[in-house]
């Protein structure tokens, strides 16, 4: 099972760079959004609560695997801090291209934490 949640991290990874390298080079620009800005802050509220539930329970169960995936929950809470910073900044002063940079700085963390959890399952 860790496995399988490595290989989300993974390809979360993939996904944020193949996007954050897209908007950089021209792809597309990013744009005011009400509703974006509306789920970002929702996410903010709801992944950390949500994030640290699952890894008390986690502990509480033994289960390696739900620890791992609630590592993911906070990564989403990351995220939505610097999709929300990079809306600021852009709407604030035209600062388009603070998203995708700060998605990218995230990118070594998410492919730590797919390896780690590549290799706990080798460890049960």
């Amino acid at each position: 099972m860790e496995a399988a949640i490595g290989v989300t991290f993974f390809v979360l990874a993939a996904y944020i760079t193949a996007e954050a390298i897209f908007i950089l080079t021209g792809g597309s620009e990013p744009q005011e959004s009400p509703v974006g800005i509306g789920l970002a802050v929702a996410s903010l509220l709801i992944m950390p609560a949500l994030g640290l539930s699952k890894r008390a329970c986690a502990r509480r169960l033994c289960v390696s695997a739900l620890e791992r995936e609630s590592v993911e929950t906070l990564v989403c809470s990351y995220l939505s801090i610097t999709l929300v910073l990079g809306l600021v900044l852009n709407a604030a002063w035209g600062l388009w291209w603070a998203d995708p940079i700060a998605a990218l700085a995230m990118v070594p963390y998410l492919l730590k934490e797919g390896r780690e959890a590549w290799q706990g399952e080798d460890d049960d």
